[in-house]
C-alpha cells in the first residue's frame, strides 16, 4: 500500500513538474512580448517628442514672420508720417522765411526812414545848439610823439560856456595797465578834466578826437584797427565805440569817441574784431580781414541766437624763424603754420560747427604757372592752367589741428586733418565740437608720438607772439665819448636807426644786441663798473614800437687810477625789467644737506641786456712829489717803525685798497706810485710811505692800531691784522691796567668828596677791611676828612689784589648810601 501511495505521489509530482515547465515557458513568452511592446512604446514616444519639437519650431517661425510683418508695417507708417511732417515743416519754413523777409524788408525800410529822420533832427538840433570845435594844444614838447594837438573837443556852445574843460597829455599812467596782449599804443595818454566845476558829468555827450600815430608795421595794418580806451573808476581800462575822424583839421590822423564825464583816454592798435550774430538757421560768416577764414554754423550749433567774435592773429615767417632758432630741437618737425583764429561766443556751444582756414604753405609746393599768354598764341579759352597749390610732394607731411580751449590753458593737439577734402585746393574745412579760444593748423613732417610735444611748442610760439623782437643800440658821440645815446627799437629798424645816429655824429659804440620784450614794458637803467652817469634823464624807459624809446646821458669816470692796463675806462649799462625770478628756498633745520634744493618764483629784476661803454683815457700830468719828513714815534706808541715796515712787506700790491680804506686821497696814491717807480722794491716802498703818511696825519691820542686792523680786515688781509694784534698784545694789557687804575682813582675822588659819607668814613673803612692801625695813623697825620678817606681807599687798593668797585658798592648799600652806590655803579658801568 505504501508503495502504491508513493508511486501515486511520484506521478503527481511528475505531472506538476510538467505543468510548471509549461507555465514558465508561457511566462517567458509573455515577458518577451511585454519587452517588445515597451520598446515599441518608447519609439512611439520619442517620435512624438520630435514631432512636438518640430511643431514648436514651426510656431516660432510663424510668430517671427508675423512680428516682422507688423514691424515693417509700423516702419512704413512712421516713414510716411515723417515725410508728411517734413513736407509740412518745409512748407512752414518757406512761409516763415517769406514772412521774415517781408518783415525784415519792412523793418529795414522803417529803420532807414528813422535814421534819416534822426539825422535831420540832429542837424537841426546842432544848428540850433551852435556846435563849436575846440583844439587843445600840447603844453610841453614831447620827444616821442608831438603833433602839437592833445585833442579836439566838439561840444555845444552853452556847454563850453558852462564848464572849463582842461585837456592835457599825461605821463603818470603805466602803459602795462592800458595794453592787453598783442596791443600797441599809437597815441599819447590824454586826461580830460573840469576846472573848478561842481558837477562831475556833462549835460550831454561831447565828442573827443585824439591824434594817433601811423603804425610802423604797415604789412600787418589790415589785421589791426585803432580803438579808444578809457580808464574806469577801479583803474582798469575798457574799450569805447570808436570812429575814424575823416575830416580832421590840420590833416592829422585822428579817431573820435563820445564821453559824458571827465576821464583818461588813449588810442591802442589791436587785432581787428568781427562780430557775427547767429540765428536758428544755418549761416556762414567770413572774416573782414581775409575772406578765406570762414565760420559755418548749423541750426543746432547753439541753443539760442548769440554773437560770435572772430580775430585773426597773423603768424609771420620771422616768428617761425625765431622759434626754430630758439627751440631747434622742439621745432624740428614743424614746417609752417597758419594764422591763429581767436574765437569767442556769448553762449556755450551745443553741437559742432565748421571752420575754414587757408592751408599753411609748404616749401615743396610748386609755384602757380603763368596764366597770361601772348596775343598771337592760339589757346583754348576753356582750358585752365594746372596748379598744385596746397599739395605737397612729400607724402609724409601732415596737417595737424592745434587748439587752446581757454586762454589760461595750454595748447593741445586735437586731430590730424585729411588733405583730400580741400576746398578750392587752398582752404581746409574741418568740424569742431568745442568753442576753442584759439585755433590753428600746423604743417608737420610727421605725426608726433605725443600730442603734448606739439602743445608745448605752440605754447612757446604763443609766448613769442605776445612779445616783440627789439634791438638795444648804444652810440657815443665822435667828438666826446662821454655823451651817450641809448635806443631801444624794433629789430627790423636796427640798421636804419644806426645809420641815422651816424649822420647825427654818434659813430662809436658796441654792436647792437637783440632781445624780446612786451609792448609797454618798463625798462630800468643802471650802471656798474668804473663809469657812472653825471645826470641821467630818466632811470626808466617804456618800450613802444610806434614811438621813440631812448635815453640820453653823459658818463664820468669814478676812479682815474683804476684799469691801468687798458687804454680805456670802461663800465657797463645794465637794462632790467620786472618779471618772475626763480629763487632758492632756505633749507629747513634738520633737513639733510644732500636734499635737492627747492625753488620758488618771485617778482624781481630780470636781466635784459648789458652794454659796454668805453671812454678813452686822456694824457695825465705828472704828479708833484710828496715832501718827506722824518718819522717821529713816541715810546709808548705800539706801532713802531719796524712794525710798519713789516706790514709794508706783507702787503705788496694790496697797499692801494688799504689806502682807500684808511682815507688816503687818490692824488696822494698816484704821487706815491710816481715817487717809488725807480726803487728796487717799488710796491714795498710805496706801501711804507703810504703808512707813514697815514700815521703822521692822525692825532696823537688816536687808537692807530685799531684803525689799521679794521682797514686790513676790510681789504681782505685779515692775517696781517691778526699778526698785528699779537704784536701789540702787551701794550693793550698795559693800557687796560692803566685804564682800570684811572677809573678807580676817579671813583675814590667822588667818594672822598661826598659829605654824608665823610661823616661815617671810619665805619666805611672798617667795612672794607682797612687795618685799624692804618686808619689811626691816617687820622692823626691828615687834617682834612677828604684826604683821610682817599688815603684809606688807596691803602685798601694797594693791600688787596682783588680790590674791585663792586665791593665798595656793596658796602655802601649796607651803610644806607643807596644813591651813592647807584651813582658809583653807573660810572663804573656795572649793572
Amino acid at each position: 500500500m505504501r508503495l502504491q501511495q508513493e508511486t501515486v505521489e511520484i506521478r503527481q509530482l511528475l505531472e506538476l513538474e510538467v505543468d510548471q515547465d509549461e507555465i514558465e515557458g508561457k511566462i517567458n513568452e509573455a515577458t518577451d512580448q511585454a519587452n517588445s511592446l515597451g520598446e515599441r512604446y518608447e519609439r512611439i514616444e520619442a517620435s512624438s517628442e520630435r514631432m512636438n519639437q518640430e511643431i514648436d519650431e514651426i510656431n516660432v517661425k510663424l510668430e517671427e514672420l508675423k512680428n516682422g510683418k507688423q514691424r515693417r508695417e509700423e516702419q512704413e507708417e512712421r516713414e510716411r508720417q515723417r515725410r508728411v511732417e517734413e513736407e509740412r515743416k518745409a512748407q512752414e519754413d518757406a512761409e516763415r522765411r517769406e514772412r521774415e523777409d517781408e518783415e525784415r524788408r519792412l523793418r529795414e525800410e522803417e529803420e532807414r526812414r528813422y535814421v534819416e529822420e534822426m539825422s535831420r533832427r540832429n542837424r537841426e538840433k546842432a544848428e540850433k545848439r551852435n556846435i563849436v570845435v575846440t583844439k587843445f594844444e600840447t603844453k610841453e614838447t614831447q620827444d616821442d610823439f608831438d603833433q602839437g594837438v592833445a585833442c579836439i573837443v566838439e561840444a555845444p556852445q552853452y556847454l563850453m560856456d558852462k564848464f572849463t574843460i582842461v585837456c592835457e597829455v599825461t605821463r603818470d599812467v603805466p602803459l602795462m595797465n592800458i595794453l592787453a596782449s598783442g596791443e600797441e599804443m599809437i597815441s599819447n595818454v590824454v586826461r580830460i578834466e573840469l576846472e573848478e566845476a561842481t558837477s562831475r558829468k556833462f549835460d550831454e555827450p561831447i565828442t573827443v578826437a585824439i591824434p594817433m600815430q601811423q603804425p610802423v608795421a604797415r604789412s600787418l595794418v589790415n589785421y589791426r584797427e585803432p580803438v579808444i580806451k578809457n580808464m574806469q573808476r577801479d583803474g582798469t581800462w575798457a574799450e569805447m565805440k570808436t570812429f575814424v575822424y575823416e575830416n580832421s583839421p590840420d590833416g592829422l590822423k585822428m579817431v573820435r569817441c563820445t564821453i559824458r564825464q571827465p576821464t583818461v583816454l588813449a588810442v591802442v592798435l589791436r587785432l581787428r574784431k568781427d562780430q557775427f550774430v547767429t540765428s536758428r538757421k544755418a549761416a556762414t560768416f567770413a572774416s573782414s580781414v581775409d575772406s578765406r577764414h570762414v565760420i559755418s554754423v548749423f541750426p543746432s550749433s547753439f541753443s539760442s541766437p548769440c554773437s560770435i567774435f572772430l580775430q585773426i592773429q597773423p603768424v609771420e615767417t620771422a616768428t617761425l624763424q625765431d622759434l626754430r632758432r630758439m627751440y631747434e630741437e622742439e621745432s624740428r618737425d614743424l614746417i609752417s603754420c597758419s594764422h591763429i583764429l581767436i574765437l569767442k561766443s556769448t553762449i556755450a556751444l551745443s553741437k559742432q560747427f565748421e571752420i575754414s582756414i587757408p592751408v599753411p604753405p609748404s616749401p615743396n609746393t610748386k609755384k602757380r604757372p603763368q596764366t597770361a599768354v601772348a596775343a598771337t598764341t592760339e589757346t583754348d579759352k576753356t582750358a585752365r592752367p594746372k596748379t598744385s597749390v596746397g599739395r605737397s610732394d612729400d607724402d609724409d607731411e601732415k596737417l595737424m589741428l592745434i587748439a587752446k580751449e581757454r586762454e589760461d590753458m595750454d595748447w593741445e593737439h586735437i586731430q590730424e586733418l585729411d588733405q583730400q577734402h580741400l576746398k578750392k585746393k587752398e582752404v581746409l574745412t574741418f568740424s569742431v565740437n568745442k568753442m576753442y579760444s584759439r585755433v590753428a593748423v600746423a604743417r608737420m613732417k610727421s605725426v608726433p608720438q605725443t600730442g603734448s610735444k606739439t602743445g608745448k611748442l605752440f605754447n612757446k610760439m604763443d609766448g613769442l607772439l605776445r612779445t616783440r623782437p627789439i634791438a638795444v643800440i648804444l652810440r657815443q658821440a665822435a667828438d666826446d665819448a662821454t655823451n651817450c645815446l641809448l635806443h631801444v627799437v624794433p629789430a627790423d629798424r636796427k640798421e636804419k636807426t644806426v645809420e641815422k645816429l651816424q649822420r647825427e655824429g654818434y659813430e662809436t659804440g658796441p654792436e647792437p644786441s637783440e632781445h624780446r620784450i612786451k609792448e609797454g614794458q618798463a625798462i630800468n637803467i643802471s650802471f656798474r663798473g668804473n663809469l657812472e652817469p653825471v645826470e641821467i634823464i630818466s632811470k626808466t624807459m617804456v618800450f613802444q614800437c610806434n614811438f621813440k624809446t631812448f635815453s640820453e646821458f653823459q658818463v664820468r669816470v669814478r676812479d682815474h687810477f683804476a684799469q691801468k692796463s687798458s687804454p680805456h675806462y670802461y663800465g657797463h649799462c645794465q637794462l632790467t625789467t620786472r618779471g618772475m625770478v626763480k629763487k632758492q628756498m632756505k633749507k629747513e633745520e634738520g633737513k639733510s644737506r644732500n636734499e635737492a634744493p627747492k625753488f620758488v618764483e618771485e617778482e624781481g629784476d630780470v636781466p635784459l641786456a648789458e652794454v659796454v661803454i668805453e671812454v678813452p683815457k686822456a694824457e695825465q700830468e705828472k704828479p708833484r712829489p710828496i715832501s718827506r719828513t722824518k718819522l717821529f714815534i713816541r715810546e709808548d706808541e705800539p706801532l713802531k717803525e719796524d712794525i710798519l715796515r713789516a706790514i709794508a712787506v706783507e702787503l705788496g700790491d694790496d697797499w692801494k685798497p688799504l689806502a682807500r680804506e684808511l682815507g688816503i686821497k687818490d692824488s696822494y696814491v698816484h704821487a706815491i706810485i710816481h715817487n717809488n717807480v725807480s726803487q728796487a722794491q717799488p710796491s714795498v716802498e710805496a706801501a711804507f710811505e703810504m703808512l707813514v703818511l697815514w700815521f703822521k696825519g692822525l692825532p696823537t691820542a688816536t687808537d692807530k692800531t685799531g684803525i689799521l686792523m679794521k682797514g686790513l680786515t676790510r681789504c681782505g688781509r685779515g692775517e696781517i691784522a691778526e699778526w698785528l694784534d699779537d704784536q701789540t698784545s702787551d701794550y693793550k694789557k698795559k693800557r687796560e691796567t692803566s685804564a682800570k687804575r684811572t677809573q678807580m682813582k676817579t671813583i675814590f675822588l667822588d667818594l672822598a668828596n661826598n659829605d654824608p659819607l665823610l661823616g661815617q668814613w671810619r665805619q666805611f673803612c672798617e667795612a672794607i677791611a682797612v687795618p685799624n692801625k692804618d686808619v689811626d695813623h691816617i687820622d692823626s697825620s691828615e687834617r682834612r676828612p677828604q684826604d683821610k678817606l682817599y688815603k684809606c681807599l688807596e691803602i685798601w687798593r694797594e693791600q688787596n689784589p682783588n680790590a674791585k668797585v663792586i665791593i665798595l658798592i656793596r658796602e655802601l648799600r649796607k651803610l644806607g648810601f643807596t644813591n651813592l652806590a647807584d651813582l658809583t655803579a653807573k660810572k663804573a658801568k656795572i649793572k
